[in-house]
């Protein structure tokens, strides 16, 4: 029963300390702030017109 314990423990723990490890290497790449998007100001649109999301 070790197999089955090692099958159900192991990936989720180790996809954990995966992404923590990401997630700290990225905060001290940026100079220990969490990286945010410049915020743009809202630009005024038509009323008709739809918004459009472009994505970079």
């Amino acid at each position: 029963m070790d197999w089955l314990l090692a099958v159900v423990v192991l990936p989720p723990t180790m996809i954990v300390t995966t992404l923590v490890l990401a997630g700290i290497e990225r905060r001290l790449l940026h100079g220990g702030r969490p990286p945010r998007a410049p915020a743009r100001p809202p630009v005024p649109r038509p009323s008709g017109e739809q918004a459009v999301v472009h994505r970079e």
